[in-house]
């Protein structure tokens, strides 16, 4: 009877050891597919409406169009480059609802025509809530033609 005790409490203790003993650590592998939508069909869709402006005129040089699935307000933080000759003139509306589109226009005035001039655009747009946020930088290009 103690034999049978000695056996039954191996096997308990070996039952809880084995029962305790745990991973420490869990390998896997998985795949992960990146990637960029193009201008057109990315969240904030950007487009060039224009690159050849008659000097003294202005003229549309972007437009954003809102596919983020929510209402957001956009701002323009900031413009660098030719600024001295094309003058941008901020979004005709800042706040866009799903699909709505908004325009970027710019006054060139150069004093050689026929050349051409960029400004890099930095563009941020967000939700109300701040759950959604889209920043973007993109460069406009414009020819200034004599009129």
């Amino acid at each position: 009877m103690n034999h049978r005790r000695v056996v039954l409490g191996l096997f308990v203790v070996a039952g809880l050891i084995v029962a305790t003993a745990g991973y420490d650590v869990v390998q896997t592998d998985r795949s992960v597919d990146v990637g960029t939508a193009s201008d057109a069909d990315a969240y904030l869709a950007v487009s060039l409406p224009t690159t050849d402006v008659t000097n003294g005129e202005t003229a549309t040089i972007l437009r954003v169009e809102n596919q983020l699935g929510r209402e957001v307000d956009v701002d323009v933080t900031d413009v660098t480059g030719d600024t001295d000759v094309i003058k941008t003139q901020g979004l005709d509306r800042n706040t866009l609802s799903v699909g709505e589109s908004a325009d970027l226009s710019a006054q060139v005035t150069c004093d050689t025509p026929d050349q051409t001039y960029t400004v890099t655009v930095e563009l941020r747009a967000a939700s109300d809530d701040g759950s959604l946020s889209v920043r973007m930088s993109r460069s406009v290009s414009i020819t200034c033609s004599s009129a």
